[in-house]
Formats: structure tokens, sequence, C-alpha cells
């Protein structure tokens, strides 16, 4: 489930299971892969995927319900997965950020290089939810 690198090094890509308008198999290249499978990280139950029982943050079902305490765990637990399976270019400078709106639902803020990654689980069917 890890990004591959294209033969010609156009950077990250990452193959869908779905076709085109022309019915080719449909291919993700460079930011937008990377922001799929920051997404599949990101809400991925870990142990959905037998060969990557690690595979995965769980947001909306390991973690629904927040407090304090978790914001570090959570973060660190984001860097972790993003390290062990994103590809080593994409990973050279990244930061993460959690942020709680004003209706206390959690906010991921992904940085690589320039490129900035929202995922804010308020408008998920799943909402992580803090409470003080």
């Amino acid at each position: 489930m890890k990004l591959e690198n294209s033969e010609k090094d156009l950077g990250p890509i990452d193959h869908l299971l779905t076709t085109d308008d022309f019915r080719r198999p449909m291919v993700l290249k460079g930011n937008n892969a990377i922001g799929v499978l920051l997404v599949r990280l990101l809400l991925m139950t870990p142990g959905t995927n037998p060969l990557y029982p690690t595979m995965g943050v769980g947001l909306g079902t390991r973690y629904r319900f927040i407090s304090a305490d978790d914001i570090d765990i959570i973060r660190a637990e984001i860097e972790r997965q993003m390290d062990l399976y994103l590809p080593i270019s994409a990973t050279s400078k990244t930061s993460v950020i959690l942020k709680i709106g004003n209706a206390k639902y959690l906010s991921v803020v992904i940085f690589i290089d320039d490129q900035s990654y929202l995922y804010n689980t308020e408008d998920s069917p799943l909402p992580v939810e803090f409470s003080d």
C-alpha cells in the first residue's frame, strides 16, 4: 500500500481501482497521490489490511472522542504512519498540526515541503470530538 516512485522519476504515483472517462486505469501522481494516501492513513483502522496490520491511525473509529491528553498521541501516530508508508522523498520536511475548531471537532493539517493537506473531521461521517 506504499506509494511507488515511477521509473521516469515523475514523483509518487498511486494506482486507483477505477477507470477514467476513456476506461483506462486511473493513476494519481505527485501531490494528489500523497493526499489520497494521507486520507487512507488517517481513516484506516489498524488491522484492516492483513498485509500491513499496523497501517492506519483510525480517526473516527479509534479516536472518536478525545481529550487534551490524546493530542500528542495522535500527532505522534500520524508522524509514525507517514514515516512508514510515505516515500522518503515525500517526507523530507513535514509537520503535523492538530487543531480544535469552534465546534470542538478535530482538524488535521499536514505540511509536506510547501504543500498543505487539511482533513477536517467535522465534515466526516465519524467526527472526532474534543472534550475538556
